[in-house]
């Protein structure tokens, strides 16, 4: 089954493969937005792409990203990049079926929906991160097994202060 979605706000599901009529049956909509297989004729394919071309999705965008399932486009945010272990940044430009159109780097680049995406990080989240993984690092270094042990570590790294 597919869908069309008219300006006046009426949707008409029909088979894939049906002609798909330009204008809603009420007389007032045009088609904003299909999802499936139609036939098109020539001349209602070229208003289609005409539609299309003229679309801006980029300005549909009003609230950030909360970082809970896919982000939707405009948005930029961070990727991990599985081979080397690290987050990098990337704007999503398109959304397909199974994939996401991103900028990354200054190049078009094509990632598979199921990549882990986060928002981007503010300065005092990367200083935690990083703060939390040299004492892990020296923890795990000195193999401490006691809290006392844990506490002398991170105190001698210059990672424990006294509260005033």
């Amino acid at each position: 089954m597919s869908t069309i979605e008219y300006s006046c706000g009426h949707q008409v599901s029909a088979h894939s493969g049906q002609a798909m009529p330009m204008q809603c049956a009420c007389g007032v909509g045009e088609i904003v937005g299909a999802r499936g297989q139609f036939y098109m004729s020539d001349e209602m394919s070229k208003k289609f792409r005409k539609l299309a071309m003229n679309a801006s999705p980029l300005q549909a965008i009003k609230e950030e990203w909360s970082g809970v399932g896919l982000p939707p486009v405009g948005t930029e945010c961070e990727v991990l990049d599985r081979v080397y272990g690290n987050f990098n940044r990337v704007e999503i430009t398109a959304v397909s079926r199974d994939h996401l159109v991103v900028i990354f780097k200054g190049e078009e680049a094509l990632l598979k929906k199921n990549c882990r995406f986060r928002p981007i990080r503010t300065q005092a989240q990367t200083d935690r991160e990083e703060l939390i993984s040299a004492a892990t690092e020296i923890l795990n270094q000195d193999h401490v097994l006691t809290e006392r042990d844990a506490a002398e570590a991170l105190y001698d790294a210059g990672m424990l202060k006294y509260p005033k």
